[in-house]
């Protein structure tokens, strides 16, 4: 954070008293502190190639590693829903046989066309 303030600050981090610099480190540890380092550098690389001119915040570093990590989970494959067992013929019969013997009349299209 202090070598980005340094590369791109026009106003001159070593100006800034050494409470505020303190008071500026501890916000961005507090923001970034659920973060990895190598994932919060990356990102003040990235940052650095992408706004040379603009001095970030950390919420700026923190909108591009959620950005990167989205692109990482949206490359992954996506699930496969298992296929939902079909019923065997003895099982369908068997149902049929039950309903029947409710007294119930059933219509409905078999694998064939056929009603049964």
């Amino acid at each position: 954070m202090e070598a980005m303030m340094v590369k791109h600050d026009k106003f001159g981090w070593d100006r800034l008293d050494a409470p505020l610099r303190k008071m500026i480190r501890m916000d961005w540890m507090d923001a970034l502190q659920d973060y990895p380092l190598d994932e919060v550098r990356a990102a003040c690389r990235q940052h650095t190639i992408e706004q040379p001119r603009k001095v970030p915040n950390e919420g700026d570093i923190k909108a591009i590693i959620l950005r990167n990590r989205a692109k990482v989970v949206a490359a992954l494959p996506k699930p496969v829903e298992p296929a939902k067992p079909r019923a065997t013929a003895e099982q369908r019969a068997r149902a049929d046989e039950i309903i029947r013997a409710a007294g119930l009349k059933l219509t409905r299209a078999n694998p064939i066309g056929e009603t049964a």
